[in-house]
Formats: C-alpha cells, sequence, structure tokens
C-alpha cells in the first residue's frame, strides 16, 4: 500500500537524518569552540554595561526612596 511505501522509505532515511543531525550539532560545538574568546569578550562587554547601568541609577533609586 502507499502508506506502507511511505513509512519503509521513512524508515530507511533514518541513518541519514541521525548522521546529518551529528554533523549539524559538530559544526555547531566547532563554532562555538572557534568563536569562544569573541564571545566570552562580549559577555564581560554585556555585564560591565549592565553593571555601570545599575551603579549610575543607585543614587537616583535611593533618592527616590528616600522622597516617598
Amino acid at each position: 500500500s502507499l502508506m506502507t511505501s511511505f513509512l519503509l522509505m521513512i524508515i530507511s532515511k533514518v541513518p541519514d537524518l541521525l548522521s546529518a543531525g551529528a554533523q549539524l550539532l559538530g559544526s555547531m560545538v566547532s563554532g562555538l569552540i572557534n568563536n569562544l574568546p569573541q564571545i566570552l569578550s562580549a559577555g564581560v562587554n554585556i555585564i560591565t554595561s549592565l553593571l555601570s547601568g545599575i551603579n549610575s541609577m543607585v543614587g537616583k533609586v535611593t533618592s527616590a526612596i528616600l522622597n516617598m
């Protein structure tokens, strides 16, 4: 039947799909490792900017709380 043929075709492609998935995962991990210095640098910049922004607002927040 058509359904059986379709299912057999899908089952026959499972090894190819698993192989492609493994290659994709390997490429993603490789890309992350190769770009780790830039990723870490950007993370440090983000955290530094957030802390700077929080630090600049502490005085205003404290003042607003005291004026309530």
